[in-house]
């Protein structure tokens, strides 16, 4: 339970370290909608589907829409990132990618109807930060 609820708030963070739309909602709706829509799937989804190897097609599909992988991948490496030539970096940028959608695929086979709090929102230029936080189910 405590990987789950940990897991959860690593993506939330990842989701969060990405540039939001201003066009699309504030930050914290964004997110939101995301999650929930996310947490319906999760919900619907035959358990089976969700321990297969691979993530059920939509929640896939849900994911690569939210996530910018190759930023997330740069924004990993920080300041090595520019050391690396672009051959290195698409090569890191697909590890990163499968790894990343591993670790959440065995954390939403975990998830068991916890729900988010969302409390408190922070922007800095074209980045914001929404701190949440996972209770129990009710």
């Amino acid at each position: 339970m405590k990987l789950a609820k940990l897991s959860l708030f690593v993506f939330g963070s990842f989701l969060l370290s990405m540039p939001f739309n201003a066009g699309a909602g504030e930050p914290t709706d964004q997110l939101s909608g995301t999650v929930n829509k996310l947490t319906a799937m999760l919900a619907s989804a035959p358990r089976a589907a969700m321990t297969s190897d691979e993530l059920p097609e939509r929640v896939a599909k849900l994911i690569y829409e939210r996530f910018d992988f190759a930023e997330m991948a740069k924004l990993s490496l920080g300041k090595y990132w520019n050391g690396i030539s672009e051959d290195e970096r698409r090569e890191f940028v697909e590890v990163f990618t499968t790894y990343v959608l591993r670790v959440y695929k065995n954390t939403l086979n975990s998830y068991n109807g916890e729900k988010i709090s969302y409390e408190r929102e922070v922007r800095e230029g074209d980045r914001a930060q929404v701190d949440t936080k996972v209770v129990g189910k009710d």
